[in-house]
């Protein structure tokens, strides 16, 4: 079999056509009232010449939650993460093609991803694909914090009218950064507070000082005419 780029095989395509993705420059794309679901498919070789190793990773953009962040110099993004986290295993999915795969593997490869497309990544982003199911899925645990952006959820809630509890939000994260555990448990150190601030683990005190920042541009900003009701 020649090398085949998966995203631009016409079988493949149809398959993402049925889901209603179209085909971008950047992957593929499907316009809802709320959002844009995307859908990126990416390879490694893992230094094999002849070998590819797929995965997808699955993003849900809503086009007035990123104005609004930009509008005060923000940038901000909504649920995303690699699909094999959407599937009952939890865990990283990626499918090998090798130039020397039949056509019948091939065939059973992508019917494989069909399946966890229809079953689980189609289903998650429809469900989350309005700005209130974003914050209740936030709200309720069912999407993981892991994969969305706070700043996101904030900005959600001030377009639902709920300012307060924007700001309220905010404040739980701003809590949960500054007792965020840095070592570990168990672990003891000895350190100054430029070693902490400067040297040690200076990406959550950058994310601390972005939701100060952020949450301060709320509460001085007048946001009106931007809800979704």
């Amino acid at each position: 079999m020649a090398r085949i780029n998966l995203e631009s095989e016409p079988r493949f395509k149809e398959i993402m056509k049925l889901f209603g993705f179209k085909k971008t420059k950047y992957g593929f794309v499907r316009h809802d009232r709320e959002s844009i679901m995307k859908l990126s498919f990416g390879y490694g070789t893992y230094g094999q010449k002849f070998v590819r190793y797929y995965d997808c990773m699955y993003s849900i953009v809503y086009p007035k939650i990123e104005a609004l962040a930009d509008s005060i110099g923000e940038y901000v993004c909504g649920p995303h993460g690699q699909i094999g986290y959407l599937t009952p295993e939890n865990r990283f999915r990626e499918w090998r093609l090798a130039d020397s795969d039949s056509d019948e593997y091939y065939l059973h490869m992508i019917n494989d991803i069909k399946e966890i497309m229809g079953q689980y990544v189609i289903p998650y982003m429809e469900k989350y694909s309005t700005i209130e199911a974003f914050v209740k899925g936030v709200e309720s645990g069912n999407i993981s914090p892991n994969f969305f952006d706070n700043k996101a959820v904030a900005i959600a809630y001030v377009l639902l009218g709920r300012k307060d509890d924007a700001l309220h939000y905010l404040d739980q994260c701003i809590e949960e950064q500054k007792n965020m555990d840095i070592y570990g448990k168990g672990v003891e150190v000895v350190e100054t507070k430029e070693y902490r601030e400067e040297i040690y683990y200076p990406q959550e005190n950058r994310n601390l000082k972005g939701l100060l920042l952020f949450s301060q541009k709320l509460k001085d900003r007048e946001i009106s005419g931007t809800s979704v009701k």
